[in-house]
């Protein structure tokens, strides 16, 4: 029997957002993991995503091959520039532009029916952890598939009562008052993925509103409201309102979507300054605390070419990191191919590319769960696939003209 290859990308798509819930699951029942096999696994999905898109042509692929290889190079200075080298950075500099071809190839994909399905698994999973967080971390160990697989330790964990992740429990009252449940993680085994993915489906619901299989639209959306309640992510809420509110007004920011990311981290930076906010704290205003205090420790040539050395340091400020690993040359490449207006998708690819740049924008304050392939294979391909089947659209209704 032979395997299509339009399987195997939706395999792709499916292995890179669970992969981590099957290791954990082998990790806590059947043998203890190292880092090595969470590497394999997640060059797996990047290397089949590679394979899939390197003979097969479409509109946008040429263009995002150019932007990686420029990428590359540009990578490749600094490395010699800071004397180092860090196979992670590679593969973060990859998953962007790989998963937007693989979108762009395979936009013939029924790719709302894929989110749909993923959307179950990840809600069946937050509602068994939130009724029976035992039996769940019975099977699932988070702490322990942590500790085994990304270098933490027993006292990384503040509750040593809790079997979930560092953040799954935090003090305090959650910011969504949903009856005394810790932070859900679902299928993510870490709440600001569930968080991020909740951000994914507010923005690919408008896109896809449309589209067959009507009655999922009801599905989606009990899905996206229930998987940000369960996260309890405060910036996956705020930043799905903004967008929600935005998303009214797209076609008038659309001419300044590129700068978005700039509009929101200069001023975030500036206003901790003034403020004086506390860098001790890990939460949202001390992380942008951090991100300023770190700012000043680094140097025109750090922030231009990149530094290699100083990027692992910087885990929990998503620009800095972006910049520092790859170059500043790199992440304005990358967002002016992404955001340029030249992107002429349509309504409902310019609506995802504002809810995009905007969880881009936030995220990025905070931390580099961006790149995070569980959810940036969704976000990612999904810009693809809208921007490839507008185009196609467009070019077919000009040849029939």
């Amino acid at each position: 029997m032979t395997v299509s290859k339009s399987s195997v990308a939706v395999a792709v798509i499916y292995i890179s957002v669970f992969y981590n819930t099957l290791l954990a699951f082998v990790n806590g029942n059947i043998f203890s993991l190292n880092n090595a096999v969470v590497v394999l696994f997640d060059a797996l999905c990047v290397a089949l995503a590679l394979a899939l898109i390197l003979f097969k042509k479409s509109l946008i692929g040429n263009q995002w091959m150019k932007v990686l290889l420029i990428c590359l190079v540009l990578h490749l200075v600094a490395c010699l520039v800071s004397l180092d080298f860090n196979v992670k950075f590679v593969r973060d500099i990859l998953i962007i532009p790989i998963f937007i071809i693989l979108g762009s190839v395979y936009c013939h994909l029924d790719l709302k029916r894929i989110v749909i399905g993923i959307s179950a698994v990840v809600l069946f999973m937050g509602v068994w952890e939130a009724v029976s967080v035992e039996s769940f971390t019975s099977m699932f160990n988070i702490k322990s598939y942590y500790i085994n697989t990304r270098g933490f330790s027993d006292e990384n964990f503040w509750n040593q009562d809790s079997n979930l992740f560092v953040s799954g429990t935090r003090p305090g009252d959650r910011f969504v008052p949903l009856f005394d449940i810790h932070r859900v993680s679902s299928a993510f085994l870490e709440p600001v993925s569930l968080g991020n993915f909740a951000v994914f489906l507010v923005i690919f619901i408008p896109a896809f509103w449309y589209e067959n299989n009507g009655k999922g639209n009801y599905f989606l959306v009990f899905s996206a409201i229930a998987t940000l309640a369960l996260s309890d992510g405060r910036l996956a809420i705020i930043t799905s309102i903004i967008f929600l509110f935005l998303l009214i007004f797209e076609k008038g920011i659309r001419p300044f979507r590129v700068y978005i990311l700039w509009f929101v981290f200069v001023p975030a930076i500036a206003v901790s300054i003034i403020l004086d906010w506390d860098r001790g704290e890990d939460n949202f205003t001390g992380r942008i605390a951090k991100t300023a205090y770190k700012l000043t420790d680094l140097n025109l040539l750090d922030l231009t070419l990149g530094n290699i050395t100083k990027a692992p340091s910087l885990f929990d400020s998503g620009l800095l990191y972006f910049v520092l690993s790859q170059s500043l040359l790199s992440v304005l490449l990358i967002f002016n191919a992404l955001f340029s207006t030249k992107n002429k998708g349509g309504k409902e690819f310019n609506g995802y590319t504002l809810g995009l740049i905007l969880y881009l924008s936030f995220s990025m304050l905070i931390s580099y769960s961006f790149l995070s392939i569980k959810t940036a294979a969704l976000f990612y391909f999904t810009y693809g696939y809208l921007l490839e089947r507008a185009l196609r659209k467009r070019y077919a209704n000009e040849q029939t003209a």
